[in-house]
């Protein structure tokens, strides 16, 4: 479910809070521009396509995505389905906002997270 809330300028939605997120350019594909490489806090619950139970807490997520950045401040973001993998780094009972603000990514795990979706889609940083 997404909110939006016209008075703040900010999309909501109710399930995922995003903590970092930025972009590392590849080359190797005409359709994949950038990896985007997010960490968020996800409530977790059902996955209705796996049949299984998703943990609640902060987690790190790499997908390959082609960018498009339009004259009018637009960018818009393509991905293809199955290309990048998630992780669960840090399991919480609750959101903490203050958990949240002073977590500390584990750089090696995000460099073998990085790599992994690279050599799973045949990419190359620039």
């Amino acid at each position: 479910m997404l909110i939006f809330v016209p008075n703040q300028l900010k999309l909501y939605t109710m399930s995922k809070t995003t903590i970092s997120k930025r972009f590392l350019e590849v080359i190797g594909q005409e359709k994949v521009s950038h990896l985007k490489v997010e960490v968020y806090y996800d409530k977790g619950g059902a996955n209705y396509f796996t049949g299984g139970m998703e943990a609640r807490g902060i987690k790190l997520s790499i997908s390959p995505v082609h960018r498009e950045e339009h004259e009018n401040g637009i960018v818009v973001e393509s991905y293809v389905a199955f290309s990048g993998f998630k992780q669960c780094v840090k399991e919480m009972s609750r959101f903490n906002q203050k958990a949240c603000d002073t977590f500390v990514l584990d750089t090696n795990l995000e460099q073998q997270m990085i790599e992994r979706v690279l050599n799973h889609n045949g990419l190359k940083l620039k």
